[in-house]
């Protein structure tokens, strides 16, 4: 059975919980209408993309425009925008991002908001185009539970060395041969001893390499950044009968506390808490204090055959440091979801076994994509009104 249709009402109600009523879609009273410039590519076969574009004259770029036709278009197609509606990807790469005196001088004074399909907005000097007048949009709050589905993903990986094993029986085409081949697992490179191994005797699957493959259950959970991501991932492995344990720069309330289905325990740093924890998972953003806070350093204050799983940003960790700790066998896996100079990622990385790797899937699911799109147009709305938007950076 198909999941049912978004409901405008519902979601408003659910995220943006503003003092203040929120006005349906209106009829189009202007005669000209507002223009907004799509980047990317959002569904446009949908009632609420029908009553947007009958509010606003969209106009529609792919993903790939380059820095120097954009900033052109300023002074030409661009040049009466209100609003850019930046879809996943928009601005990226060798565009840049969206920062730069040179980009930055060409915005028109009709620009009003700039909405972004994500949390993240590191593509953007947010302070400069807020001095301009500009609002930045993000959509906080609506990949919390699809993100943290994916590092309860990723810490059942690590701890039963998933990735190892599929990696061995795609190969060998042959379970028993697949199980007794990472028995003999090179930390070095993070391989099976030998790919040619043939099956001679029973391997249960209890060991890779030196290392033995456990169930979670009973080890210290280590969540760094306990915003609503970190808070459901605290839920999810608790469930799987983890210990808890997370750093924020103070406790949570007593109030967020009771509304917990567990009780975590609190350190004041990352540095703390990756003294008392056998697992860490990362859900931080990324800031000057927190770029390369897993670095060759601080892993030493993890204990020795520690894992390591980040769902937050690819540059909280040095990857250098953590292929090096893998190699000394003080990290006996990781599991990532962001990489360091994303979109690439290093062959030392994916030629692992032992790290087990996605492309950046935490919040790629439908439901966040549907629910993005409407915060983004009722950000483009309440701007174009004159009003605040109701998700400002």
């Amino acid at each position: 059975m198909a999941p049912p249709e978004p409901s405008i009402r519902r979601l408003r109600r659910e995220h943006f919980p503003l003092s203040g009523s929120i006005s349906e879609p209106r009829e189009t009273r202007m005669a000209v209408k507002p223009k907004v410039l799509v980047v990317g590519e959002i569904s446009t076969d949908s009632k609420d993309y029908e009553q947007f574009s009958e509010e606003f004259n969209v106009i529609h770029y792919p993903r790939t425009i380059t820095r120097q036709e954009f900033i052109s278009k300023l002074d030409g197609e661009f040049a009466d925008i209100v609003a850019i509606f930046t879809v996943w990807g928009a601005f990226w790469g060798n565009f840049g991002g969206f920062r730069g005196d040179d980009l930055l001088a060409k915005i028109p004074d009709t620009l009003k908001v700039i909405t972004i399909t994500s949390v993240g907005t590191e593509q953007f000097d947010v302070k400069a185009l807020n001095q301009k007048g500009v609002w930045v949009c993000n959509v906080p709050g609506l990949s919390a539970v699809p993100v943290a589905e994916i590092a309860l993903h990723l810490t059942l990986s690590v701890y039963r060395y998933t990735s190892v094993f599929e990696h061995a029986l795609r190969e060998s085409g042959d379970a028993f041969a697949s199980r007794q081949a990472v028995a003999v697992l090179d930390k070095e490179t993070g391989l099976p001893g030998s790919k040619d191994r043939k099956y001679t005797e029973f391997a249960l699957g209890e060991a890779v390499g030196p290392c033995y493959v456990h169930s979670p259950v009973g080890f210290r959970a280590g969540v760094a950044g306990f915003g609503s991501i970190g808070k459901q991932i605290g839920q999810r492995l608790n469930d799987i009968g983890m210990e808890v344990h997370y750093s924020k720069r103070t406790p949570v309330s007593d109030n967020e506390l009771n509304a917990l289905n567990y009780t975590p325990k609190y350190h004041s740093s990352v540095q703390e808490l990756m003294k008392n924890c056998d697992l860490l998972v990362l859900a931080l953003p990324l800031s000057e204090e927190t770029r390369h806070i897993v670095n060759a350093d601080t892993i030493k204050l993890l204990p020795k055959g520690a894992k390591v799983v980040n769902v937050g940003r690819g540059a909280l960790v040095d990857q250098k440091a953590l292929v090096e700790s893998l190699k000394t066998g003080h990290l006996s896996a990781a599991g990532l979801d962001v990489y360091e100079h994303e979109p690439a990622v290093e062959p030392e990385l994916t030629s692992r076994y032992d790290v087990t790797l996605l492309p950046h899937l935490g919040g790629a699911t439908i439901e966040v994509m549907e629910k993005a799109f409407l915060q983004c147009m009722d950000n483009i709305r309440a701007a174009n009104d004159g009003k605040q938007p109701y998700t400002p950076v």
